[in-house]
């Protein structure tokens, strides 16, 4: 009857009755959550519209109800049910449809969704190897953070995501980067990640994960390598990110493994080691003599008769926002940006031509264009100092 009653609410359920159909599916999962709940996910497998439609209607779910959806989420995700299609490369539609709809309800609703089961899932099942997880957690981390993948990134790019603050911010806004506007459940996901002990652990995982894909190169497709592999780089590179945003100096230092812990007792490379500790190793580069503890710590890893100490501790402590600096770049941005501002003021000069969506868009962009250009002389000259 439950069951019954569910799936014809999901039927008639759409934009235009999304109130009434809310208080009606509430009602039958605040009375019976477990069969509901069930019905719910078991539609949304199929049918992806579903998922913002019922991220919608969970507002007014009680805290019980949270209890079970989550428990059925977990027992969807450990189904036997394939989450990779027949070719062995890309996801499984129904795996798609539950791992976006974790993603939105983390970031909806911070404080009603249990995230802590959900994590320990995914990290009990990277200590096994199933490296079809590591998707749950893009999906996390793309909802929560609004961190965008830099896989894609044209050469400009690169170069402005090395310069100021300004510059950054224009790539952020032309690839629909939107950390600075997530940052409560940003905060919630480490604060999550930090209370069950699982943060440090993450990290230590994914980084091992490449050298444990590449030992079964010859079990998978190469492409299916490939994509792992650049899905663990972004999410690495994206957790580092949630940690330098997030953390104060002190408590990254009480929280965060030392670079000799993840050099010498978990066998991290290099490069990870020193995205991770690079800011701090900064302040300590030009505050105190760091070549003789990052020659013991690396000793065994380098040969530092044949390197020299002075020259790998400056090549991975600083970034390529402390060695490279272009006048430039920086005029030739300007430039740019006041044009894009002008053709976006004619563009609003025709308003009566526009429908509400484009005027606010337009609005959005023209002001966040303008926030952008007012201080790209304040970060070249902050740049060209830190450079000199």
């Amino acid at each position: 009857m439950v069951e019954k009653k569910t799936k014809n609410i999901l039927k008639r359920m759409s934009i235009e009755n999304i109130n009434i159909s809310c208080r009606s599916l509430n009602k039958i999962v605040s009375i019976n959550p477990i069969c509901s709940s069930f019905t719910i996910l078991t539609n949304i497998e199929s049918y992806n519209s579903l998922i913002e439609l019922i991220c919608e209607s969970s507002k007014f779910f009680n805290d019980y109800s949270w209890d079970v959806i989550t428990y059925q989420i977990l027992n969807k995700l450990s189904s036997n049910k394939n989450k990779i299609q027949n070719d062995g490369i890309n996801y499984s539609q129904w795996y798609v449809n539950i791992c976006q709809l974790i993603g939105k309800l983390s970031k909806l609703y911070t404080e009603s969704f249990q995230l802590s089961p959900i994590l320990k899932f995914i990290d009990n099942n990277l200590m096994i190897n199933d490296f079809n997880i590591i998707y749950i957690l893009k999906e996390l981390i793309d909802s929560m953070t609004g961190i965008k993948s830099n896989n894609n990134l044209t050469i400009k790019q690169i170069l402005r995501l090395n310069s100021g603050q300004s510059l950054r911010e224009l790539v952020y806004f032309a690839i629909n980067d939107n950390r600075e506007y997530n940052f409560r459940s940003s905060n919630k996901l480490l604060k999550t990640l930090i209370e069950n002990n699982l943060l440090n652990e993450l990290i230590i995982i994914l980084c091992q994960m490449n050298y444990k894909l590449i030992e079964i190169e010859d079990e998978k497709p190469l492409k299916f390598i490939n994509e792992r592999i650049d899905d663990i780089n972004s999410l690495i590179h994206n957790l580092i990110i949630i940690i330098i945003m997030n953390l104060k100096s002190d408590e990254f230092e009480e929280r965060i493994y030392s670079v000799n812990e993840l050099v010498n007792s978990f066998n991290i490379e290099i490069q990870w080691v020193f995205e991770i500790w690079r800011k701090n190793l900064l302040v300590k580069f030009y505050d105190s003599d760091i070549y003789t503890p990052i020659r013991e710590t690396f000793q065994e890893k380098v040969d530092f008769e044949k390197m020299n100490v002075e020259f790998f501790s400056i090549f991975w402590t600083l970034s390529l926002y402390d060695i490279d600096f272009n006048d430039i770049s920086y005029s030739t941005e300007e430039e740019d940006l006041n044009l894009q501002i002008k053709g976006v003021q004619l563009k609003l000069r025709r308003v009566e031509d526009l429908n509400e969506k484009e005027v606010k868009s337009l609005e959005d962009q023209y002001s966040k264009l303008n926030s952008i250009v007012k201080y790209i002389k304040i970060d070249k000259e902050t740049h060209e100092t830190n450079y000199n």
